[in-house]
């Protein structure tokens, strides 16, 4: 049976294997400050990845995407809590 340290979250984003194979990020997020993230996990010499937006925060996004399925706004407020 394999078995292995399990680790934190603080001792994930301290591993020093990690860190210099480039597998964590840091990015700026406009309402959060600095945050680590993991790398784009692939490389393309011509079309590099980059991560271009920040993370939404938790809701972001709801409403728009409620409206996309159709739902009317009093729908939406009703079930986004707004």
């Amino acid at each position: 049976m394999p078995n292995g340290v399990v680790n934190d979250l603080a001792a994930l984003v301290a591993d020093p294997y990690l860190n210099d194979t480039g597998f964590f990020q840091q990015i700026e997020h406009p309402s959060e400050g600095p945050i680590v993230t993991t790398s784009v996990p692939v490389g393309f010499s011509e079309t590099p990845g980059e991560i271009r937006l920040p993370p939404p925060r938790l809701g972001e996004h709801t409403a728009d995407l409620l409206g996309e399925l159709g739902y009317g706004p009093a729908e939406i407020d009703e079930i986004a809590g707004s």
